[in-house]
């Protein structure tokens, strides 16, 4: 938790808002409409994830963004890659294929059209 600071802070602040509480549950019944699992992750924090895809792939380093790509394909130990031409069938909710894309397209308005999202790890002030 140490690691990321800020993005806790702007979870906290997310979750102290008066409206947080109805948004959640709308957000719940969503999500028990989805088809096929949200992620692969398990109760893996995103830097548990990537230690274990690192282990499991040669100790190849990967950083957060690339965890958060990876644990919507399949789990830590797949043969799994991301790649930003990957359709929507890639993963497995095809709903997270948006989400992934809107996130770089953000990320690119904050930090420069030349900003590629798979080199840094997750920008809390972009989520």
């Amino acid at each position: 938790m140490a690691a990321h600071l800020q993005c806790w802070a702007i979870l906290v602040d997310k979750w102290c808002r008066e409206d947080w509480e109805a948004m959640n549950e709308a957000c719940r019944q969503r999500r028990l409409l989805m088809q096929g699992p949200a992620h692969h992750q398990g109760s893996l924090s995103l830097n548990e994830y990537a230690a274990k895809y690192s282990a499991s792939h040669g100790g190849k380093a990967i950083n957060t963004f690339e965890a958060f790509a990876f644990f919507h394909k399949g789990k830590a130990t797949a043969d799994i890659h991301y790649n930003p031409e990957d359709p929507p069938e890639a993963y497995n909710n095809p709903n997270f294929h948006s989400h992934l894309s809107s996130y770089s397209k953000v990320a690119k308005e904050v930090h420069g059209s030349d900003f590629n999202p798979r080199s840094h790890d997750l920008d809390g002030e972009v989520l």
